[in-house]
């Protein structure tokens, strides 16, 4: 279910992450910085599946403030090391993705306007291209199913996910030591 915004504080959103297509994809650096979102809760059966479709991040925890002002645990999704990274430039619809997003979750203004700072470069690719231009054409006013939305705005990893049952997130694994909460038990 979507919670709404939210920001992370001491992060910084990168265009870093080394793609399989030849771009960059969004990452997130701690640092000096917000990085604004959306925070959703998630199915313990759909976490399962973005955490397989997420390759080359690893969920880590966060504490996100709300649209309310109230600190919220949540997980991100970070590339774990200097591997997963390149100097590449994002496709211009992957940036077109991220601030259709940001749009729709009424993000700051003056955020929004430094993502539409950022340039791309063109895709060659048509069918690439064809998928990303029949996600853009969706009506931003039609309200997409929970896990349709995750899945699209996860993509562009700078989004938060609610802890809903972290027990089935893996711990990163740049952390060896460090553990998933147990998950909640219900009644």
């Amino acid at each position: 279910a979507e919670r709404g915004s939210a920001q992370l504080l001491g992060w910084t959103l990168r265009l870093r992450k080394k793609s399989g297509d030849g771009s960059a994809k969004a990452d997130l650096a701690k640092g000096r910085g917000t990085v604004w979102g959306a925070l959703f809760e998630i199915k313990t059966s759909d976490l399962r599946q973005l955490n397989k479709k997420e390759g080359g991040y690893v969920p880590v925890p966060v504490q996100v403030r709300d649209s309310s002002g109230a600190l919220v645990d949540a997980w991100t999704y970070v590339a774990p090391s200097k591997r997963y990274r390149a100097r590449l430039r994002p496709y211009g619809w992957y940036l077109e993705l991220i601030w259709k997003g940001a749009d729709l979750f009424e993000l700051p203004k003056p955020y929004r306007s430094g993502l539409r700072r950022r340039r791309g470069k063109a895709d060659t690719d048509t069918e690439r291209l064809a998928r990303a231009a029949r996600y853009r054409a969706k009506d931003p006013k039609r309200v997409p199913n929970t896990l349709e939305l995750a899945r699209a705005l996860l993509r562009l990893r700078r989004w938060t996910l609610s802890k809903q049952d972290p027990g089935n997130l893996a711990a990163p694994a740049t952390s060896p030591t460090r553990r998933s909460p147990a998950a909640p038990t219900r009644s």
